[in-house]
């Protein structure tokens, strides 16, 4: 007899704070392996499933594709022998994220100036940029 505590996709994505149908995108691309279904064929999680879907909703939202979390599952089945793979997957991605923020912040500052710019203009005033301002 099975006692580990599982989960519909419903309860899972409650306590996850996504919505079923993100769940059930990571069953269909194969990021949640072994996923079973009850005998009128809803999907159910185990416990140890929703652990690694918390690990999924970030790796999700960093932008990782389903390649690059399919690589980094897989080597986490292989063990600890791939610490030093799967570390050069998060500064990799890491340095992206933190690229990303650089270029953020310089479009929000380009934004400030531009708002700037326009506190010292009169509406009515000719400016020697037309109104490319």
């Amino acid at each position: 007899m099975d006692t580990e505590e599982t989960l519909s996709l419903r309860q899972a994505s409650s306590i996850l704070g996504i919505t079923t149908s993100k769940l059930r995108r990571f069953c269909n691309r194969g990021l949640i392996q072994h996923v079973r279904r009850t005998k009128s064929g809803y999907r159910i999680l185990s416990m140890a499933q929703v652990d690694w879907v918390k690990t999924l909703v970030y790796f999700d939202r960093c932008g990782m594709s389903t390649a690059e979390i399919k690589k980094y599952r897989d080597l986490c089945r292989k063990g600890r022998i791939t610490l030093t793979e799967r570390k050069a997957i998060l500064l990799t991605k890491k340095r992206q994220l933190w690229q990303e923020l650089e270029d953020l912040r310089e479009n929000i500052d380009f934004i400030e100036r531009k708002e700037e710019l326009f506190d010292t203009l009169e509406p009515n005033e000719d400016t020697p940029f037309g109104d490319w301002v």
